[in-house]
């Protein structure tokens, strides 16, 4: 949760004290998927769906093709997490299959390891409730 409260500051001081151009507008993106990616792994639903906004309104560039596609990867794992496993699936999916089509095997490995870790995560945390 830390990381959560530290961005949404960062974001806060960021958008007050800098103009966030397309040069800031890159590395605030990557500080919100990072958060991110940690509330979906932590099963922050709330947490997680801010910087799911957050993210979608930091995008104003169509270059951002790999964001893109983390942040589509990420809904995935919102919609897994608020119960919709069929959506959550088809987003993981797509998600990857992009990565595919540019052929980027190490990114196809990466968001594979992703979500198996993020799958077996939720067993484990499953289990501690039962």
């Amino acid at each position: 949760m830390q990381s959560f409260y530290l961005t949404q500051q960062m974001l806060k001081n960021g958008s007050e004290t800098i103009d966030v151009n397309w040069n800031h507008q890159a590395d605030f993106l990557y500080i919100i998927l990072s958060t991110a990616l940690i509330m979906a792994f932590q099963g922050k639903i709330p947490e997680l769906a801010q910087l799911i906004k957050q993210a979608g309104n930091s995008i104003h560039n169509e270059q951002y093709l790999y964001e893109k596609t983390e942040l589509h990867f990420i809904k995935g794992l919102l919609d897994y997490l608020k119960g919709d496993r069929i959506v959550a699936k088809q987003s993981i999916k797509e998600s990857i299959d992009v990565f595919q089509v540019l052929n980027s095997p190490k990114l196809v490995d990466l968001y594979n390891r992703r979500w198996q870790e993020f799958l077996n995560r939720q067993k484990i945390d499953n289990k501690k409730f039962r």
